[in-house]
């Protein structure tokens, strides 16, 4: 079986009569040509990606993770099933160009890494889903790892200490996974401050995703916030998928803000600072940063701070030479390429020039470093 796709949600997204669209993904799919012609780029760039959201926008599908794992997908992406609240890890010691991202002995983005700091290291925590891992990159082209080597580099005044950025984001994690990921992962690493992702992913249109799994499987929720708002939903494992994404649906917000708020009071507890990145998807238009915006009931006044990255591209008219996916036009995505990496690193040092005591929550670097750099 295939993996369910719902062209209905398409239309709705892109507020055009369904109609109308499927003759013009069919127009594009049958005329690669056309996106070479002037003027026609930016729309079948916008065909494209409503195809791939239409992909990936699996969360009324019954067998949600089963589906990634074994069908179309899983050419790409080296899930491992679990049956806990998290549903899924990814593989251990994976190479980036035949399983999407590269992966080291735990399964995580980038190089092994001691639990024991060394002396004179500051630790950052990058946590999120796979706007934050990369996709299709070498792990030297993700973010994580260009904010690493910028810090360690001459322009940033480190008075001895030496920094660390370890990714603990996963493909595909909603917001509820990485707060366990931060309870469960991230402390035995002695963080010095958490950067966490947010992106349309975790906050619209799949956010809830894992939790209409855990629901369906009959896993325990884990969290007493999580486990209150199941109960006033009154989801039932009995329940089909799409009734269980439709009794949620109210609590959204609700749920995804105690989210953070959970996050947010792990990591007081450690003392550590929580910052927030909205990530931008790469492709041309409004989309992304909108539904970003829409959301930010989740975000706004939990007193953390918040970088804004989501108008990184917005002044970019053709998204294309951005995407991870180059070498396949026929397939366009929205994950960032390593030189998107680049404009939002830049983009990141713009945004913490104007919130210095953000930079010295980051770093613990004293604001003169960030607000001399360019």
């Amino acid at each position: 079986m295939a993996i369910p796709t719902k062209p209905s949600a398409i239309g709705n997204e892109l507020r055009i009569p369904l109609a109308g669209l499927l003759t013009l993904l069919l127009l594009a799919a049958a005329i690669p040509a056309l996106s070479n012609l002037p003027g026609v780029a930016r729309a079948a760039t916008l065909f494209a990606v409503a195809r791939n959201r239409s992909l990936m926008t699996l969360a009324d599908d019954e067998n949600y993770y089963d589906a990634i794992q074994k069908k179309t997908l899983s050419r790409a992406w080296r899930f491992v099933p679990s049956r806990d609240f998290r549903l899924y890890r990814y593989a251990a010691n994976v190479d980036w160009q035949t399983g999407a991202i590269g992966t080291n002995r735990l399964g995580r983005v980038g190089p092994d890494r001691p639990m024991d700091k060394p002396a004179h290291m500051w630790r950052i925590a990058v946590l999120g889903d796979s706007l934050a891992t990369g996709y299709r990159i070498p792990n030297s082209d993700t973010l994580p790892a260009k904010l690493e080597q910028r810090l360690n580099g001459n322009e940033t005044p480190r008075d001895g200490e030496s920094f660390e950025v370890m990714s603990f984001a996963c493909p595909g994690y909603s917001l509820p996974q990485t707060l366990d990921t931060a309870v469960v992962d991230v402390p035995p690493y002695h963080p010095d401050a958490y950067l966490v992702e947010l992106s349309e992913r975790s906050l619209y249109k799949q956010w809830d995703a894992q939790l209409v799994q855990i629901v369906n499987r009959g896993i325990d929720p884990k969290y007493d916030f999580i486990r209150r708002i199941f109960a006033q939903a009154h989801v039932d494992r009995r329940d089909s998928a799409t009734a269980t994404h439709t009794k949620l649906a109210p609590y959204r917000i609700e749920l995804l803000r105690g989210t953070l708020q959970a996050l947010q009071e792990n990591a007081a507890r450690q003392h550590v600072p929580v910052i927030l990145v909205l990530f931008p998807a790469v492709e041309p238009g409004d989309l992304s940063p909108d539904r970003i915006h829409d959301a930010q009931g989740v975000y706004s006044g939990l007193g953390l701070p918040v970088l804004d990255l989501t108008d990184t591209f917005s002044k970019v008219v053709d998204t294309r030479p951005l995407l991870a996916t180059l070498d396949d036009p026929s397939n366009l995505d929205v994950h960032p390429n390593g030189l998107a990496y680049s404009m939002m690193l830049d983009d990141l040092y713009r945004k913490l020039r104007e919130q210095p005591e953000v930079w010295t929550q980051l770093t613990g670097l004293n604001t003169a470093a960030i607000l001399s750099s360019h």
